[in-house]
């Protein structure tokens, strides 16, 4: 992937997203409602085609999707009104939906440009609202973050159910984990 241009680049990373995400809801038992927040995809596109997806398999799938002030508000959000775009500070979430209040959370090319302190807050804010998993892609040399600082993060916010990989030639990581079941 040679992508150039902003966009074709949030288009691309928000398909390595959808990708992993939408392995995890061929696994749920058709019929059971889904709850997914993306805090910054930058791709309603991809959450359309993801939702597309998981009604053909019978998933009732809800997404949230963050708008801030450095995300622009979506041009349409399709014919699906299990989209729901809502424009809230990305440092007040819990506050905001609750702890524990959606399945999946998904955030991309967020956590780069942030500093030290509020890099962690935002971490242990995404694994508090998620119950189940947490996808977040992050560019991988050239301002993002390498493998070991994401490694460490993980490892200082207790995120140990996350997993670090790279797709073959591609400009970033795809770190991703479902949680463990409570008691396990």
């Amino acid at each position: 992937m040679t992508a150039t241009n902003p966009e074709t680049e949030a288009r691309y990373a928000a398909a390595l997203a959808v990708r992993r995400l939408d392995k995890w809801l061929k696994d749920r038992p058709a019929g059971r409602p889904v709850t997914l927040l993306d805090t910054g995809l930058g791709s309603q596109r991809a959450c359309v085609e993801l939702l597309r997806a998981a009604r053909k398999r019978g998933c009732p799938l809800r997404v949230v999707s963050l708008i801030t002030d450095d995300i622009p508000e979506p041009d349409t959000t399709a014919d699906l009104d299990t989209l729901e775009i809502v424009r809230a500070d990305p440092f007040q979430l819990v506050e905001h939906f609750g702890p524990a209040s959606f399945d999946f959370v998904l955030t991309q090319l967020r956590v780069a440009s942030l500093r030290e302190v509020p890099r962690l807050t935002f971490l242990r804010i995404i694994d508090r609202l998620a119950v189940s998993g947490v996808v977040w892609i992050e560019r991988a040399g050239d301002g993002g973050l390498g493998r070991r600082a994401i490694t460490d993060l993980i490892e200082r916010v207790g995120m140990d159910y996350l997993r670090v990989g790279r797709p073959l030639a591609s400009p970033y990581f795809v770190i991703r984990g479902r949680k463990p079941a409570p008691g396990s």
